[in-house]
């Protein structure tokens, strides 16, 4: 029983660290806010903006890594630096506040040092631009279980507006095939520019769409889905002053809901399903042919359904143990197959009890037996005796013939040896 015992805590302790494991995942993110561009416009609050995102993702328990206003190199220096950081099963985060463009399709992030490009450049321009595309798979090479991309950078305009973060062939960033656990999050939607300010005079130190997120993320209990509709509600509502559409868009392939900061109803992420222990126990013992394992189940899981399993299992195992050993027969049990059951009453001028004694080869043997009704039982087997006296025998490569006359009778057996018999009560 006690090595049963410890059998199923190995089995639970092997489940408990994998669940800790599980649950164990490490946040990471990287923050970046890019004001000033050598060739092109610049801008004045996305350094602000990769600021106030560090502090709210340090306060939600994010490793972060933060750059301000770098070029090409120093942007890839830090990209390679944050996916470094990543193993398997973590949450990756990845803010960027700058600008950005569409070109054929791809959506590109702009470094300080990105030179000026006119139409017909759109080859050169991507080749000095960070792909959002490259950042997503080099996030997901590193097994990353949930990537989040949050881009404040919609644009794509050529010829550079005052007061939006555009650059590019068409405004706004295109729609992008989000991967399965990955959740994007732009602060526009396709064909918009995203505001930088709501004019010359706003004092906010941030963007209309930070600005607007940053409390949203710290909200206790709400999901990242449902952070995106607010975001995108408030947003619209705040441009509208400024008579600008802006309509921040998602695109969710996060399985379950996800929970930057947890609230009371709410978990801080989508934890892994947690395994029904006494399923999983019950999946690596219910073939067992041990009593003691199947008893030890029992006790560690009484009220699971699996218990019942696995009393039925240990019935199944006394049946067939009780199958399989020969049952011998106790000393009265032999001496009652050695008799004929008496009836109601006897008619057979033979019946009683009688003695054979045999002698054969030099060798006596007797031994006693009972006629009733014309038959009688011996450990060899079956016989007769006829209303004349004709006595006979036949059992396993054995017979016996014989006369009984009153109390006293003779016969042989096997044709070789002769016998005697005589009754000894009626």
């Amino acid at each position: 029983m006690l090595r049963a015992i410890a059998l199923i805590n190995v089995v639970l302790v092997i489940l408990a660290a994998g669940l800790s494991n599980a649950l164990a995942e490490k946040r990471v993110a990287l923050v970046v806010g890019n004001n000033a561009y050598d060739n092109i416009v610049d801008l004045k609050k996305a350094v602000n903006d990769a600021r106030v995102m560090d502090e709210t993702l340090r306060g939600l328990g994010f490793d972060v890594l933060k750059a301000e206003n770098v070029g090409r190199r120093e942007l890839n220096r830090k990209l390679f630096e944050f996916t470094s950081r990543l193993e398997r099963g973590d949450v990756a985060l990845f803010f960027f506040a700058g600008h950005g463009v569409e070109l054929s399709g791809q959506n590109f992030l702009l470094p300080t040092d990105t030179p000026s490009a006119k139409l017909g450049q759109e080859g050169f321009l991507a080749s000095e631009a960070i792909s959002v595309d490259s950042v997503l798979q080099s996030v997901r090479d590193r097994g990353a279980r949930i990537s989040l991309i949050v881009l404040d950078a919609c644009r794509n305009n050529p010829f550079p507006s005052n007061g939006t973060r555009s650059l590019g062939g068409t405004r706004g960033l295109a729609r992008i095939a989000a991967p399965e656990g990955t959740f994007i999050l732009y602060s526009a939607g396709v064909g918009q520019a995203a505001l930088d300010g709501l004019g010359d005079d706003d004092p906010d130190p941030n963007s209309v769409f930070t600005r607007t997120l940053v409390p949203l993320l710290k909200t206790p209990g709400l999901s990242l889905t449902e952070t995106a509709r607010k975001v995108r509600r408030e947003v619209r509502l705040l441009a509208q002053k400024a008579s600008h559409k802006q309509r921040p868009a998602y695109y969710d392939e996060v399985i379950g809901d996800f929970y930057l900061a947890p609230g009371k109803a709410a978990r801080s992420e989508p934890q892994p399903h947690k395994p029904d222990t006494a399923a999983t126990v019950w999946d690596v013992t219910k073939d067992t042919e041990s009593t003691g394992i199947l008893e030890a189940f029992i006790k560690q899981f009484p009220d699971s359904v699996y218990a019942s399993f696995a009393q039925a299992r240990l019935k199944e195992l006394g049946k067939n143990k009780l199958a399989s050993i020969p049952v011998k027969p106790s000393r009265d049990k032999t001496d009652q197959l050695n008799k004929v059951p008496d009836s109601n009453k006897s008619n057979h001028q033979f019946d009683g009890r009688w003695k054979y004694a045999e002698v054969c080869f030099g060798k006596k043997r007797t031994y006693h037996f009972d006629i009733r009704n014309g038959r009688f039982k011996t450990r060899n087997g079956l016989g007769t005796v006829s209303r004349s006296g004709k006595i006979r025998f036949k059992g396993r490569r054995k017979y016996f013939n014989g006369v009984l006359k009153g109390n006293s009778g003779s016969g042989a057996f096997n044709s070789k040896c002769r016998a005697r018999l005589t009754r000894v009560a009626n």
